[in-house]
């Protein structure tokens, strides 16, 4: 402003609205700004924020859709966990005898909530990373997901060990064959099973004890 005063130069109405919505803009580019970097799915989503307006509000959408989605695969596995609990017949289990390695009770319900929330951000990377190709890697995930929920129901209330200690088999399969193309899609997403394949193979291990020894 003083440049253009000493050349004579003077700012006119039009120069005064233009910087009173520059300064309006660059507040708004700074709350989405904050937004996006405050948001989970930016740690996950490479994410590249420009300083030009439409850009700046195609990220903060892109951001918000992203959220959903992650929330939504999360939440997904958790719903099948939450509706097996009920099917728990603690006093049957109780009557049981497990094996000595067997982990305290009050163990498995946080721990399946990790795992299920680990198994929802493996299928979030999995989807965003490869759109339209990722359909064959998410039915998988689907298909063993889906056996994860069975198996609660065949042990803990039809209390049909040998089909049980069968499921299960049939689901370290399938969670192997989902790391194994979650790799192909993003190396990230298959490490993140890695925890749900491990504690499988000891939930495999104690099935098959109590089926031998009761």
């Amino acid at each position: 402003m003083i440049t253009n005063l000493i050349c004579g130069n003077a700012p006119t109405v039009d120069h005064y609205l233009y910087d009173a919505e520059t300064i309006q803009y660059r507040v708004r580019y700074r709350r989405n700004l904050a937004f996006i970097r405050a948001s989970p799915v930016f740690l996950l989503v490479p994410t590249h924020v420009t300083s030009t307006r439409e850009q700046c509000s195609n990220s903060v959408e892109m951001i918000t859709k992203h959220t959903l989605l992650l929330s939504a695969l999360v939440l997904l596995p958790n719903i099948g966990g939450w509706v097996g609990a009920f099917t728990f017949d603690l006093d049957w289990y109780n009557s049981l005898h497990k094996a000595p390695i067997t982990p305290p009770g009050w163990l498995f319900a946080p721990m399946w909530t990790v795992l299920y929330c680990l198994m929802g951000v493996a299928s979030f990377l999995v989807v965003i990373k490869d759109g339209q190709n990722a359909f064959a890697p998410f039915v998988i995930y689907l298909i063993q997901l889906g056996l994860n929920w069975a198996w609660t129901p065949i042990f803990f209330h039809y209390h049909l060990l040998i089909w049980g200690l069968v499921e299960i088999c049939i689901t370290d399969v399938l969670v192997v064959l989902t790391i194994v193309v979650f790799w192909r899609v993003r190396p990230l997403a298959a490490v993140l099973l890695f925890p749900y394949i491990t504690w499988l193979g000891i939930a495999t291990y104690l099935t098959a004890y109590i089926y031998l020894n009761n």
